[in-house]
């Protein structure tokens, strides 16, 4: 093994972590599950590439403790290789789906499975069936070791498959950059399995850690602050796709809530943006999973349907209808919500800003005119 290809190779992947750490700051400490969740990979894998490194530079080294250190050093690379893995998939499935809940139930045998694992390898201590370091403190391998590398390829393996398949599920238009993070580990992982005395997995990692953080911060550009949501940035940018236009199976709600400025005027600007964060949650937990909810502007949302068949239009109004019904029922908030909505299916032979926006806004409007006209009426 080439000693100082592998120290410079993971203090290439220290350097790297460390950089995040530090133009990171304010993101890393954003109180978000997504974040919290990277917070963590960035401590495995930076505590990683120090542990292999000096694993490397104690190894044939006598001195005293010198074999004690070795396996504990070594025993740790075992465990995180497993640990990151299971980390990475909770994110990635949390990228998706963005529920904690799902995260608790869905993978509690992901939970069992790393401690089985540790345990195999705090076992090994005793029984040398994974790994053992002979009298001249030199590391082997057994056969039985690979199955701590066959873990983590099959954990990436499952993670492509996962976010493949919430592609399909939203005609793509959902950006994760699932290979750009996860090739440089990967590739990692399997000639290391494949070489002993190769150590480029952990820095390979913190490569892809990087190209995702990168990806963090470009969704910024496209997040509203306020709600959370897609913004009118993101929406520009995604009628104007391919995908987008070659698609006849494209429709689209608009909503604007009623009597907003009230709500500002009578509580104040605080409880209007509470009110428009709100609605928010609503249209998320409403909508079909494949549909994106979209702040518009100021008090209007958009809500992009992957479908143009009219019942499953109608189906989503009386969802979102239901849905702040139950919500004004259930909380106490001062204020209660009420949406103007109109609806427009996209035609390919048009441009999305001439007649898919327009006619939207301008059934909305019909909606909510015939509202305030009743309001007006009614307290005359």
């Amino acid at each position: 093994m080439n000693l100082k290809s592998i120290v410079i190779t993971n203090l290439i992947g220290v350097t790297i972590i460390l950089i995040l750490f530090v133009n990171g700051y304010r993101m890393l400490r954003n109180k978000q599950y997504e974040m919290k969740i990277f917070h963590v990979m960035l401590w495995v894998i930076l505590s990683s590439c120090l542990v292999e490194m000096f694993s490397y530079i104690v190894d044939g080294r006598l001195f005293p403790g010198a074999v004690p250190l070795n396996m504990v050093l070594n025993s740790y690379l075992y465990i995180s290789n497993v640990s990151y893995t299971a980390i990475w998939i909770k994110f990635v499935d949390y990228k998706l789906n963005g529920d904690v809940k799902r995260l608790k139930e869905n993978y509690r045998w992901l939970n069992i499975l790393v401690m089985i694992c540790t345990i195999a390898v705090i076992g090994n201590l005793f029984g040398n069936y994974l790994f053992y370091i002979d009298e001249f403190n030199i590391y082997h391998r057994t056969a039985a070791s690979y199955i701590f590398f066959v873990l983590p390829i099959s954990g990436q393996l499952y993670a492509i498959w996962m976010v493949n398949r919430a592609k399909r599920a939203s005609q793509g238009l959902e950006f994760f950059p699932i290979w750009s993070f996860l090739c440089p580990f990967l590739i990692g992982v399997i000639v290391q399995a494949a070489v002993y005395g190769i150590s480029i997995a952990w820095c390979g990692a913190a490569i892809g850690l990087c190209s995702l953080y990168m990806s963090l911060q470009n969704k910024l550009i496209y997040d509203d602050a306020l709600t959370g949501l897609y913004n009118r940035y993101y929406l520009r940018t995604i009628l104007s796709t391919d995908e987008w236009n070659s698609s006849e199976q494209r429709s689209g709600i608009m909503l604007d809530v009623d009597f907003f400025k009230d709500i500002n005027d009578t509580w104040g600007h605080s409880k209007g943006d509470e009110a428009l964060c709100d609605l928010a949650n609503i249209l998320e937990e409403s909508i079909p999973d494949n549909a994106i909810a979209i702040r518009y502007a100021g008090d209007e949302f958009i809500v992009l349907l992957m479908t143009k068949d009219e019942q499953e239009i109608r189906k989503v109004l009386t969802d979102i209808q239901d849905s702040i019904k139950a919500f004004n029922d259930r909380n106490e908030r001062p204020y209660k919500l009420s949406v103007s909505m109109g609806t427009s299916v996209y035609q390919t032979e048009k441009t999305a800003e001439d007649l898919f926006l327009e006619n939207m806004d301008k059934h909305m409007y019909e909606e909510k005119e015939r509202k305030h006209r009743e309001y007006l009426l009614k307290n005359m």
